[in-house]
Order: C-alpha cells, then structure tokens, then sequence
C-alpha cells in the first residue's frame, strides 16, 4: 500500500509557497530534527518524512504530480509508468520595438486545472465550478492465463476534480530574438490527473512596422524622395 501524506504540511508550508519559501522551511526542520542532535527513534523518522517531502516538492515533476494525482502519480513516475500531455503550441505577437530592447511580455491562456482544493475540501465555494476531470491513465494487472498476469495501461473514471483557469506566463523576450523563435513552457499546459502536463510552446511572431523592415538583423526603409533630392542638385 502506497503511504499516503502531504509533503506540504509535514515542511508546515501552504501549496501555493514558492521554491524559496520551501527550501527555508526544508533547511529550518532538518536542523530540529536531523539526527545529530536528536538520535531518538521519532525524530529520525520525522527527519525521514522531511527529507522525502523536500525531494518531492524540490522535483517539478513530481511536484506537479503530486499536486494533480497524489502520491500514487509520484510513485508511478519514479517506476517510469507516467505519461506526459501533449504540447500546446501558440503564438505571441510582439513589436520590432521588444525585439530591439528586450525585456519582458505577458502571454495570456485558458486551461484545464486539477483543483487540490476538492480533494481536500470538496464541499468548500471555490468548489462549486469544479467538475469531474477526464479519466485516468492507469497501470493494472491483467491475468492472461492460469497464474499469469500482466502490466497493462487502461483508462479509468477518475476522482479528481477539475476547473478551467487563467493563466498569466512572462515570457523573457532576449536582445534580438526574431521573428518565428520559439520559447517553451515546461508543464503548462492543461493538466490530467496522474500525467505529466505537456509544454505550453510559444513562437514570435513580429507585427507589422509603420517605418521598418527587419531582414536578418538589417534594418530597411523605403523612402521615397524626388528626383533633385536624390542627384543633389540645386
């Protein structure tokens, strides 16, 4: 049997803390109860919930994992027996000007969310535009003959829920990045209970400039000019 905890109340954080926020948490309860200082029987094996929880929370994937499927999803991965999303390809309009300058745009999405919230609560308000998520993906044994079973992927109801959210990415736009140049966004795309989500995968694409056209990395303008201008005559 899978043993089940919450990483996020054995660090003693909230689901929503930032990587910073759990590393300070990681390193403050190890010093309480690493075992050096303490070589009772309890506190190693909380010491022993601490660091497993750390590994968890310090790990993208089983992060997101845990947070959409729970522990079952975690130990799935590490047996190599999770699949990932698909990818989801956008594209973001910038200016010739951001591509000069750089500096940083804001790409807006709607996407399919597993809510923690349900399992935890399921009868909290932030619930009620929850609905079921899509089936699982699962491994289960099939006997194939007498003694024999084998491993085999299967979908099944699941019993989490999910809800539509918006979502804000900041996307870092380099010094001279150009037209048809792709960022990707690892796990940000809709999510499914027990997977891996798949990368959000944004291409630039450059509006049109009132002045300038950009040709590799050459700037052109078309301007028109009279013929006495042109020679330079009086």
């Amino acid at each position: 049997e899978i043993k089940q905890f919450d990483p996020f109340d054995i660090l003693e954080v909230r689901p929503e803390a930032s990587n910073s926020q759990i590393k300070r948490a990681y390193r403050k309860l190890s010093l309480v109860y690493h075992p050096d200082k303490n070589p009772d029987e309890e506190s190693k094996r909380k010491f022993a919930e601490i660091r497993d929880a750390y590994e968890i929370l310090n790990d993208p994937d089983k992060k997101i994992l845990y947070d959409t499927g729970g522990m079952e999803a975690v130990k799935n991965h590490e047996k190599g027996q999770v699949q990932k999303g698909e990818d989801v390809d956008a594209q973001l309009d910038v200016s010739l000007e951001d591509l000069y300058n750089g500096g940083v745009q804001h790409a807006g999405l709607q996407r399919r969310v597993v809510c923690r919230g349900c399992r935890v609560k399921p009868d909290s308000p932030k619930c009620r535009g929850c609905s079921r998520c899509p089936n699982e993906v699962k491994t289960v044994h099939v006997q194939v003959g007498p003694g024999m079973f084998m491993q085999q992927q299967q979908e099944v109801a699941s019993n989490e829920r999910c809800k539509t959210e918006d979502t804000t990415i900041d996307v870092q736009i380099e010094k001279g990045m150009k037209q048809g140049e792709k960022l990707s966004f690892p796990r940000m795309a809709e999510e499914r209970p027990g997977q891996l989500p798949g990368s959000v995968v944004l291409t630039l694409k450059q509006r049109r400039h009132a002045k300038f056209e950009r040709r590799g990395d050459d700037l052109h303008m078309a301007l028109q000019v009279s013929l006495r201008d042109s020679t330079g005559t009086a």
